[in-house]
């Protein structure tokens, strides 16, 4: 009868327990550099497009914060029943901002024209001339900056130059609602 021996190697020439022959292909250690170098462009590829994606969406954000035509406006109340409605008609033609204001409220009836400037984000209200509905001139006349406008993602804040809210919890700056296109 034979023996056969099960444990150990009997001439040193057997692979210890869990070695394989790899044959002439790399080893899994050189696989691995390839794989760290593939993953290392995918990550930078990624990062690239989230950079872009970001970078897409932020202009849109600002797109949406910038100064737009329509009706905006911003209202006024005093017990018992005092109220201001203040309504800024924004228009832009051919790069040209123009402004409608009216007041309408307790004891007023204000109608303005106004042209407005760029500065940075902001839109600069200055007077053109009184409205033929108007009642009173409380201005100096054309020229005269009345507010400035600025986006936010509440609507436009008007911080008032010449022009003033009645209350005057409002004179620091307010924010007008877009009402209509």
């Amino acid at each position: 009868m034979e023996c056969i021996n099960i444990a150990g190697s009997s001439n040193g020439r057997t692979t210890d327990f869990g070695s394989v022959y790899l044959g002439s292909n790399p080893s899994p250690a050189a696989n691995s550099k390839q794989m760290t170098t593939k993953q290392s462009i995918l990550i930078i590829l990624t990062a690239i497009l989230v950079a872009v994606g970001l970078a897409y969406v932020n202009q849109r954000i600002d797109d949406s914060l910038a100064i737009q035509s329509g009706t905006y406006q911003f209202e006024e109340f005093v017990q018992p029943n005092q109220n201001w409605l203040y309504k800024i008609t924004l228009s832009n033609t051919d790069g040209k901002w123009n402004a409608q204001i009216s007041i309408d409220g307790f004891q007023t009836i204000t109608r303005l024209n106004a042209v407005g400037n760029i500065s940075g984000k902001s839109l600069e209200i200055v007077l053109d001339s009184y409205g033929a509905d108007n009642i009173g001139e409380s201005f100096e006349g054309k020229g005269d900056l009345l507010f400035v406008l600025t986006p936010t993602r509440k609507g436009l804040q008007i911080d008032w130059i010449e022009l003033k809210p009645v209350l005057p919890e409002n004179n620091q700056s307010s924010i007008l609602t877009k009402v209509s296109n």
